[in-house]
């Protein structure tokens, strides 16, 4: 099995691509250690040296079991980022903090500003998939649960990535009435 990973990719002075793999093993060992919510975290890293020194926390991004990536924003260009990917554990917190569960850590990338006179043009897309089924229910989305609100409503936001994204949606009332939605996804990305 692959080791978990994150990636910090500049896509723009003000946004970046965040992409990570979890490894089933930890992320089954995590969940046994209380883990709660999947969280992305954003640090600024500017002149700070990680071997004894804290990272500055910028933004933190709540992420369902089933993403995979998303866009995050930069607020301050010409600096260097850094992104975590872990679990905020259930339990007593510490020191006014719930406990943090490290899965992966990106390496330092310089998120650059374009100056003036050039000339740039990037798009991107997001997915969201959303529905409303009875309370008490369960939402199952691509194999992972996903969190409904006391209404009955849920969604989940993705990044849209070029080629085919499909979703298997199950919903269970009582462990014995299910019902199931097949969507799929296509984009195709074309410059001129």
């Amino acid at each position: 099995e692959e080791e978990s990973s994150i990636v910090l990719t500049p896509r723009t002075p003000k946004w970046a691509y965040v992409s990570w793999y979890i490894s089933k093993t930890q992320a089954e060992a995590l969940q046994q250690q209380g883990a709660s919510q999947l969280v992305v975290r954003l640090y600024d890293v500017t002149g700070i040296d990680l071997s004894y020194q804290s990272p500055q926390l910028i933004q933190q991004y709540e992420s369902e079991e089933v993403a995979r990536d998303r866009f995050v924003a930069i607020p301050v260009s010409d600096r260097d980022y850094m992104v975590e990917i872990g679990y905020i554990a259930d339990g007593d917190a510490y020191g006014g903090k719930l406990p943090w569960l490290l899965i992966a850590r990106s390496t330092n990338v310089r998120v650059f500003s374009r100056p003036h006179g050039d000339f740039w043009f990037v798009a991107d897309a997001e997915l969201i998939i959303h529905g409303a089924t009875q309370p008490n229910t369960t939402v199952n989305i691509g194999g992972h649960t996903i969190k409904i609100k006391p209404d009955g409503t849920f969604h989940l936001r993705l990044p849209f990535s070029d080629g085919l994204m499909d979703y298997l949606i199950t919903v269970a009332a009582d462990g014995e009435s299910t019902r199931t939605i097949h969507k799929k996804f296509s984009q195709e990305t074309s410059e001129s």
